[in-house]
């Protein structure tokens, strides 16, 4: 006996571990830092693994109740926390992340500057501006232009100049939009949607702008409002608005440097 609870201690363990991570990344790096993706897919896959192991383990010796005593709540536990925590969980992360004054600061220069109305990042690279597909550099634009897809793909800086933007504010608007892990941004009137999937994000109500309401929509969008109202912020499904310019046009990423 001596020889398997050392043995044992490591499955419970190892099970706690895992849900204890998946519970974080239900948080879905709202307030808490976001959890590795090399960490993710062990979590996902251990939890399961580490459940067949404790069962394996108790059936071990049948008529030992002891092992069941322990084993069955441990994973009953485990299944309630998945099974019912994430929900929460989430909806408290963005209940918090809200507040943020660094956020609600960046929300409110976006509405304010008014000549950013739709900035598309992916992966550090920008996508579109504006509805435009933009390149950093001629060689990259020569190829966009080259495979067909995208005639009408312009350089960055002729984009800025078009529109009136400064550099530096675009500069500044990208960097904070990965900071919070947005995929991108778009303005509609009073109102700024900000992407965390290509179906769902948050919105916000700039100053004198209609509240919004569960169960109608932005104006101009057609995204759809759920959730209760967080101050100026409200939560939107699917179908995030899109540039006419977006990640899913085919792109030949191996022409030109497109580091800043």
């Amino acid at each position: 006996m001596s020889r398997i609870r050392p043995f044992a201690a490591v499955l419970f363990a190892g099970y706690a571990v895992c849900v204890l991570l998946l519970l974080w990344d239900a948080v879905d790096g709202l307030i808490l830092p976001w959890l590795p993706g090399e960490i993710r897919l062990p979590a996902f896959l251990g939890a399961p693994a580490f459940g067949v192991f404790i069962l394996l383990w108790a059936l071990s010796s049948p008529r030992s109740w002891a092992r069941w005593r322990v084993a069955v709540p441990a994973l009953l536990l485990g299944f309630l926390l998945l099974w019912l925590a994430p929900g929460p969980l989430f909806d408290l992360g963005i209940s918090r992340f809200v507040q943020r004054p660094d956020l609600n600061r960046f929300a409110e220069r976006v509405h304010a500057y008014g000549r950013i109305t739709s900035l598309w990042d992916d992966d550090g690279t920008i996508w579109s501006l504006n509805g435009t597909r933009v390149a950093r550099t001629r060689a990259e634009l020569d190829s966009l232009r080259a495979n067909g897809y995208n005639e009408d793909a312009m350089l960055l800086a002729d984009v800025l100049a078009r529109d009136g933007i400064d550099p530096a504010v675009n500069e500044d608007f990208l960097r904070t939009l990965r900071r919070f892990h947005f995929l991108h941004l778009s303005l509609h009137g009073d109102y700024v949607l900000f992407a965390r999937t290509r179906e769902s994000g948050l919105v916000y109500a700039g100053p004198g702008a209609p509240p919004l309401v569960r169960g109608g929509s932005v104006p101009g969008t057609g995204v759809e409002i759920f959730g209760a109202r967080m101050g100026r912020w409200s939560r939107y499904g699917c179908c995030a608005p899109r540039p006419t310019i977006g990640p899913d046009t085919p792109v030949d990423s191996s022409a030109g440097d497109t580091a800043r």
